[in-house]
């Protein structure tokens, strides 16, 4: 990480820039300097008011920080400059999600899967709304759907597993976290050793819940509180060096 703060700020420093200002601002969000990052981001605006990369990447660090009505104008901004950008579709989804404005959240997760078909994320978040909503079939249906595009998506497998088992089916849910060829990764959680990442992923608090819930350490309650612990998947930072990925 260090390297490319080094080589971002010596672009900067050659020739400044939004995009060169954006990549030190992604490198500083990386290292979780969260306030330089947003002043680069700033200052990536400052230069060019019509850089998308630089409102989406914002974007993603006032929601980190908290600051969801900053998060969501920035999606929203990035959306407007950027109609065919997924990826702020997707974060501002999840926003919606984290204030519980679930049809808002829908209608997102919907406009990114329309725009890309192949967007695993959305399908698996908007599964996630889905799944607060009752509507389970619905909600495996889209966490099926991930899966097929992207086979090792731990997340995925977690919270399908979590559907099966809302719906009733425990040893459904328990054969879909032990999958022998795809559930390795789980097995060595059971037995305590933490998995970070998985095919680039990391293993959120809803992997460990859906866990306990199909080993029985976990009380039944209410979908909504578990779903609740499902932290939305986002993109990477969107890197100004090259296209922006259509994932």
């Amino acid at each position: 990480i260090l390297f490319f703060v080094i080589t971002a700020q010596a672009a900067i420093a050659q020739s400044p820039s939004a995009k060169a200002y954006t990549s030190r601002g992604n490198a500083l969000h990386a290292q979780g300097e969260l306030s330089g990052a947003i002043a680069d981001y700033d200052t990536a605006i400052a230069f060019d008011p019509d850089y998308a990369p630089a409102y989406y990447n914002r974007g993603n660090v006032r929601k980190e920080a908290g600051d969801f009505d900053g998060a969501l104008a920035d999606y929203t901004r990035a959306i407007e400059l950027d109609p065919q950008l997924v990826e702020a579709y997707n974060n501002r989804g999840n926003t919606h999600k984290a204030l519980r404005r679930y049809d808002d959240a829908m209608s997102d997760y919907s406009r990114a899967i329309t725009l890309n078909p192949r967007f695993a994320l959305a399908y698996n978040n908007r599964g996630a709304v889905w799944l607060v909503q009752g509507a389970t079939d619905r909600a495996m249906a889209d966490f099926d759907a991930a899966i097929r595009l992207k086979p090792k998506y731990a997340a995925a497998y977690a919270n399908r597993a979590m559907a099966w088992w809302v719906k009733g089916d425990e040893a459904r849910a328990q054969s879909a976290q032990l999958d022998q060829r795809r559930g390795a990764w789980l097995r060595r959680l059971v037995n305590g050793q933490r998995a970070d990442v998985v095919d680039g992923h990391l293993v959120h608090d809803a992997v460990e819940v859906a866990i306990d819930v199909v080993t029985g350490r976990l009380d039944r309650v209410h979908p909504e509180l578990l779903v609740r612990r499902i932290a939305g998947e986002e993109p990477d930072r969107l890197q100004p060096a090259a296209p922006v990925a259509r994932l």
